[in-house]
């Protein structure tokens, strides 16, 4: 180490950190789009719609499931069944949007799926509006 190395050589050589601290009192910025609508959207685990491809609390969007070694989808209210899921919210304007843009099969990864068999299961388990 040079006689004039900077704080951070120094930092990391000592086995500090590097990186900055907010100042006291102070509340760090966002830093991602993410980060901003988490903040915005309260707490909770932020999920985003296969439909509308917005943003929203795990809490208000239903999720959408895959059933393991099958074509089949099956919505999970409760959130915890097993297999690859998607999320959406229970509305039919963002059912219509996810099936016009393929967007469960793809987001569940289903190559065979049949889209009417998908369709008809999803349109079954929504409440209307």
């Amino acid at each position: 180490m040079g006689r004039w190395a900077t704080s951070a050589v120094r930092g990391r050589l000592m086995g500090g950190s590097t990186t900055r601290r907010p100042r006291p009192g102070r509340e760090p910025a966002p830093t991602s789009e993410t980060d901003a609508t988490a903040a915005s959207l309260g707490s909770g685990p932020v999920r985003t719609c296969v439909g509308c491809r917005t943003k929203a609390l795990r809490s208000a969007l239903v999720r959408v499931v895959a059933v393991p070694g099958t074509t089949q989808v099956v919505l999970d209210r409760r959130g915890d069944a097993p297999g690859r899921g998607a999320w959406l919210h229970e509305q039919h304007s963002c059912l219509d949007r996810a099936l016009a843009r393929h967007a469960v099969p793809r987001a569940l990864r289903l190559q065979d799926a049949d889209a009417s068999q998908v369709e008809a299961a999803l349109r079954a388990a929504i409440r209307p509006e």
